[in-house]
């Protein structure tokens, strides 16, 4: 490797490191966290500010705690942020500015408008409910973390959409709530319209549906966990190592940060009884593991790293039958 790659390699693990120690430190005061995306070279949804201030309006007034994600362009692995984003986001930052002067989000929002894809793969992972173009925009909390949204496009785009993009848990906002303005362009750069009554409506009751289910677990981080063994499991905002589960199959997710290479394992067993339940672990690292009765059940979960790293907890969630 040339000695100037190595260079901005570095750059680049510095730049990272520094945004994910900034917001790990916002995001402790701040539940829920909604991503809110907000690019300006896609295409042009006219009412949007208009709808994103009357949505923050209403989910403020919900969740008096709640932090606002802001997402824009994406830059290079190896750019300098910073120049990035003079270059290139400063349309996009002029809007953030803007909503957050007239909505007072001072300490209550954190950019990620011109941040490399390794960091918003991360951040987004924190995030509770995420509201997107339904594009590339979406890929890093839909497609990475499987998190629930609202996605929106031009009707033209519809079909190409939901034949080329991955986003399991997200709600495309219907055909008859979306105006096309301009039918000649492509898909990519066609102007739109949707109500702001009627989304600001869609995202609060969205965020409310996983908030008050438990569609997206709240993680808390547990602190610098050193070489010792971790035996927490977080369900809920709550460090649990048991809880009650109805019979049926289930999949659980480990959210842990490392800056080395680390081993899992996970296991779960019926409490009072010396019966283990076989977990299988899937491509993508989740767990797969099903409770044949009505139990309440004990989690283990044993993580070991040559380095420090941060545990932030156990997400779990029901597979329906035929899912």
């Amino acid at each position: 490797m040339e000695a100037v790659d190595l260079i901005r390699a570095r750059n680049s693990r510095l730049q990272f490191a520094d945004e994910m120690a900034g917001f790990r430190e916002w995001r402790r005061s701040h539940h829920p966290i909604v991503w809110l995306g907000v690019c300006d070279l896609k295409p042009r949804w006219t009412s949007s500010i208009e709808a994103i201030k009357l949505t923050i309006s209403k989910l403020k007034n919900a969740f008096p705690r709640i932090g606002f994600v802001f997402d824009g362009m994406t830059a290079p692995a190896a750019a300098n942020n910073h120049k990035f984003r003079q270059k290139h986001c400063a349309g996009e930052y002029e809007k953030l500015n803007d909503i957050v002067d007239e909505m007072s989000l001072e300490t209550s929002h954190f950019s990620v408008m011109g941040s490399p894809a390794s960091t918003k793969i991360h951040i987004a992972a924190y995030c509770d409910y995420f509201v997107s173009n339904a594009g590339t925009d979406a890929v890093w909390p839909a497609l990475f973390h499987r998190k629930p949204g609202l996605t929106h496009c031009a009707n033209k785009g519809r079909s190409t959409v939901n034949r080329s993009y991955i986003h399991p848990k997200s709600i495309l906002i219907p055909e008859d709530r979306v105006q096309d303005i301009e039918q000649g362009k492509v898909w990519h750069w066609a102007d739109y319209r949707i109500d702001p009554i009627y989304f600001s409506d869609i995202v609060l009751s969205g965020l409310r549906n996983a908030v008050e289910t438990g569609e997206n677990t709240k993680l808390i981080s547990l602190g610098e966990c050193g070489r010792d063994l971790a035996r927490y499991a977080i369900l809920n905002g709550q460090e649990v190592l048991e809880r009650e589960l109805e019979a049926g199959k289930y999949i659980s997710r480990l959210d842990i940060y490392s800056k080395s290479d680390l081993s899992c394992d996970f296991s779960a067993h019926i409490k009072g009884e010396d019966h283990e339940i076989p977990c299988t672990r899937d491509k993508n690292g989740e767990f797969l593991f099903e409770v044949k009765r009505d139990s309440r059940v004990h989690f283990d979960i044993r993580v070991r790293s040559g380095f420090d790293f941060e545990f932030h907890g156990l997400s779990l969630c029901k597979i329906e039958d035929g899912a």
